[in-house]
């Protein structure tokens, strides 16, 4: 009698790698105050600097979050689901096809 083999890789399942949103932009903010206070304090640079710094930083790390994809999970689960949660909806049930 052969064997159950439940580790199967099969070629065209879909994997969920899950929302890394919220944490992406928390690590953006993380970035964006070490470089604020170093500017500010370490550096003494001119506020035209500083601006512009920050809102490069700000503007990457928005493009690496993917706003789009936050949006969706947004409606689908809620802010501070998705933002501290991992973005799935854990209390419903999917159907299986």
């Amino acid at each position: 009698m052969p064997r159950k083999n439940n580790n199967i890789k099969r070629l065209n399942t879909k994997r969920s790698v899950g929302n890394k949103s919220g944490l992406t932009l928390i690590l953006t903010f993380v970035v964006w105050l070490v470089f604020f206070l170093d500017m500010m304090f370490v550096a003494h640079n001119d506020p035209i600097i500083i601006i512009v710094v920050s809102a490069g930083i700000w503007v990457f790390g928005l493009i690496l979050m993917k706003p789009g994809k936050f949006a969706m999970s947004v409606q689908q689960n809620g802010f501070w689901k998705t933002l501290f949660g991992n973005g799935t909806n854990e209390g419903q049930r999917r159907r299986r096809r």
